[in-house]
C-alpha cells in the first residue's frame, strides 16, 4: 500500500492511496490420477565441475572432449542430483568463483550490444513520495497509440480516502474518459524525471487511465519501462 500526491488539470492536488490490484490466484497443479504436483530443486553441478573450470583446466577444446569422454570431470557423483530446501544467492565472477564484495557499475549498452560506458553506480531516491505532488503534465496520449507504442508492465489503482479525494479522483477519471487519453505522468516539479517508487528501484513512464460510470470511477496507474519502436528493414 503506497500513499502519493496527484495534481489535477486546475492544478490542485491531494494526498491518494497507490493499490496493486489483486492477482486471481492460479490452479494447483496436478497429474493425470489428480495427485498435487510439487517443484523441487537438485544441485546441477558445483564449483570445482562447472563448465568454466573445465575449461580452465585445459589447453584445448579437443583435450576438454577427451575428459569428457573417459573421465566424466563434470559430474559429482557424492553431490550432483542432491535435493536442496533452502539456499542462499552469491554473485559469481566470470570465472564461476564466489564474490564476496563487488563494486557495483552502471553499464550503459549500445543496440549491437557494445559497451558504450561504464560508471560507478550511484544511489537514485525516489521520485514518487508523499511530500511532492505529481504535477499534471497536460500531455494526453489516445489510449490505442498508447498500447501500440508501450508495453505497459505493472498497473496501480488509485482510490480516495475521503469525501473529497473522491470528488477529486472523479472529476480527474471523468476528463480523461472524455477525452479518450491517457495522461503521461513523470516524477519532479515538471513530471520530466521517471517515477521511482523505492530507493534503487525501477524507472518507470506513468499513463494515467480514468473511466467513469455513474457514481462510481475507476482511476488506473499504468506503468512502462519499455517502448515499441519499429525496425528499419
Amino acid at each position: 500500500m503506497k500513499y502519493v500526491r496527484l495534481t489535477d488539470s486546475k492544478k490542485r492536488d491531494a494526498r491518494i492511496q497507490a493499490v496493486s490490484p489483486r492477482r486471481s490466484r492460479l490452479g494447483d497443479y496436478r497429474n493425470q490420477q489428480g495427485e498435487e504436483v510439487r517443484s523441487y530443486r537438485f544441485i546441477n553441478d558445483t564449483e570445482r565441475h562447472n563448465p568454466q573450470n573445465l575449461i580452465d583446466q585445459v589447453s584445448d577444446m579437443d583435450e576438454l572432449a577427451d575428459r569428457l569422454i573417459k573421465e566424466d570431470p563434470e559430474l559429482d557423483i557424492e553431490v550432483a542430483g542432491r535435493m536442496i530446501d533452502q539456499a542462499s544467492q552469491v554473485w559469481i565472477s566470470g570465472k564461476g568463483k564466489v564474490m564476496h564484495s563487488a563494486r557495483m557499475m552502471d553499464i550503459v549498452y549500445t543496440p549491437e550490444g557494445d559497451v558504450k560506458a561504464k560508471k560507478d553506480f550511484v544511489n537514485q531516491e525516489p521520485t514518487v513520495t508523499e511530500d511532492i505532488a505529481l504535477p499534471w503534465t497536460g500531455k494526453l496520449i489516445p489510449v490505442r497509440q498508447v498500447l501500440q507504442k508501450f508495453v505497459l508492465v505493472r498497473k496501480l489503482q488509485l482510490c480516495h480516502l475521503d469525501g473529497l479525494t473522491f470528488d477529486f479522483l472523479h472529476g480527474m477519471a471523468k476528463e480523461l474518459q472524455e477525452k479518450e487519453s491517457m495522461l503521461l505522468l513523470g516524477g519532479g516539479p515538471k513530471g520530466k524525471q521517471p517515477l521511482i517508487f523505492q530507493r534503487n528501484g525501477s524507472p518507470f513512464r506513468g499513463f494515467l487511465e480514468g473511466r467513469v460510470k455513474g457514481d462510481s470511477y475507476l482511476l488506473v496507474l499504468h506503468l512502462s519501462n519499455l517502448e515499441l519502436k519499429q525496425v528499419d528493414q
